[in-house]
This record gives C-alpha cells, sequence and structure tokens, in this order.
C-alpha cells in the first residue's frame, strides 16, 4: 500500500489498486537481485577452485623440474629405455592416403548407394576397364608433355620423347606393395580389350602421331573421341588442331 497523504479516499483506493496489480514486478525484482547474488557466489567458488588447481599444478611441474635437475643420467637413461621399447611399434603404423576417409562420413548416403552399386555389379578393370564404370577415384597418375624451349611439340623428335616416356614407364618403373613384392605396369594395370588400358590412349597411336604430326588431326572431335580434355588449351582453325597457346 502507497503511503502518501493526499486528501479524498478516491485517490487512496486507486493507488492501493495499482499497488495490488503490480506486487509481481516487486517478486521479480527480489528474484533478480537473488539470481545476481548468487551467480556472483558462484564465479567466487570457481575463481577459487581454479587458483587451487594451477597452485597445485605449478607445485608439481615444479617438483618435477628439481628431480630432472638433480636426476639428469637416470632421467636420460630412463627416456633412451622407453623410445627404444616403444621402437618396435613403427612397423605397425599404417599410413593413411585416402582423401575419402578423411572428408567423407562413413555413413553418408553416398557411400551407402556406392557399395550397393558394388554389391550388384563386379569389379570390370580384370578384364573389361573403362574409366566411366569407376565407383573410386582411381589412383593414376597424369604425364604432362611440354618441349623444353616451350615451342611445339607437332614433331617427330617429340612424339619419339613421348615413346620413350611410355616405354620406360611400362618397362622400368617398379612398385612395392606392404609385403615388398615388386610388379611393374603390365602386373597391375587395368585390363581391356587390347590389353593394359591408359585412359586417352588415342594420343600413343601410330595414326594419331602421324596426323598429329602432319597437321591432319581433328579438332576437337578425332575419330568420335574428345579432345578438349587431352590438349592443353588448344588452338584450332576450321576444324583442324593447329597448336596450344603459348603463356610462358
Amino acid at each position: 500500500m502507497a503511503t502518501f497523504q493526499l486528501p479524498g479516499k478516491k485517490i487512496i483506493l486507486m493507488y492501493e489498486k495499482i499497488e495490488n496489480q503490480f506486487s509481481w514486478c516487486k517478486n521479480i525484482s527480489i528474484l533478480s537481485y537473488g539470481l545476481f547474488f548468487g551467480m556472483g557466489a558462484i564465479k567466487e567458488k570457481l575463481n577459487l577452485y581454479r587458483a587451487i588447481y594451477e597452485d597445485r599444478i605449478e607445485k608439481l611441474l615444479k617438483n618435477l623440474g628439481s628431480f630432472l635437475s638433480k636426476h639428469p643420467t637416470k632421467t636420460l637413461i630412463c627416456c633412451t629405455i622407453v623410445n627404444l621399447l616403444l621402437a618396435p611399434g613403427i612397423l605397425n603404423i599404417e599410413f593413411q592416403n585416402d582423401v575419402e576417409t578423411f572428408y567423407i562420413p562413413e555413413d553418408s548416403k553416398s557411400i551407402k548407394d556406392r557399395n550397393s552399386i558394388e554389391s550388384l555389379y563386379g569389379d570390370p578393370t580384370g578384364s573389361n576397364f573403362a574409366p566411366y564404370q569407376l565407383t573410386r577415384q582411381g589412383l593414376y597418375g597424369d604425364v604432362l608433355i611440354v618441349s623444353k624451349d616451350r615451342s611445339s611439340i607437332m614433331k617427330p623428335l617429340y612424339i619419339n620423347e613421348i615413346n620413350s616416356i611410355d616405354a620406360f614407364i611400362r618397362e622400368k618403373i617398379l612398385v612395392e606393395d606392404s609385403e615388398m613384392r615388386k610388379f611393374r605396369h603390365r602386373d597391375i594395370c587395368a585390363l581391356g580389350r587390347s590389353g593394359c588400358e591408359v585412359v586417352e590412349s588415342i594420343l600413343l597411336s601410330p595414326k594419331f602421331q602421324s596426323d598429329f604430326v602432319t597437321g591432319n588431326v581433328t579438332f576437337p572431335v578425332y575419330n568420335k573421341i574428345s579432345l578438349n580434355s587431352l590438349l592443353a588449351k588448344p588452338v584450332s582453325h576450321g576444324g583442324v588442331f593447329s597448336g596450344t597457346h603459348d603463356r610462358r
């Protein structure tokens, strides 16, 4: 009730109604102050616990440093023994370089759909390989051919060099598996109708190389094969390949 000395009962009654109607505001104010002081007490306790924790850690590290300074030889010997005991574990390390494993969840819809496809259809790389049939990212290497002087490679000399690089990859390069067994390209290549398949092997065919040197390669399609992805920055005139852009 408001304690105002005002003339007239009507005015006093009006203030009483207002006070009764908004009395809940007092309760909220008291509750707010209670929460405020309660949070302050919790914060003080947290600060106290943190100070105790930091003090104990500081004492622990101080004692550790003191022990190491007093017994350097024993410490060095113990560390060496522990490292020698754990060293054989290096042989069991397995390296993971699959980008899919790093970035795609195992239970993703794409993984489930791919597993379903692989369960229905076999692996074609052993007898009937085609790039568009692959459900996983292929393990392959791209070979980029660029002349040393940045001139056109549409010359017999460069064609012979390309064939030499192809022969070197097929016959000279060896790879090893986890059991240290060695393999050549022909032992692990994907097989097709003509043996080991090379994606876009049209570049290695004698007919293409002959037309390439004489300037008779049609572009962008040659013998029903698109050349857009095979030649860097190609230039054509009248539907015939004439070279590439040279940007040094």
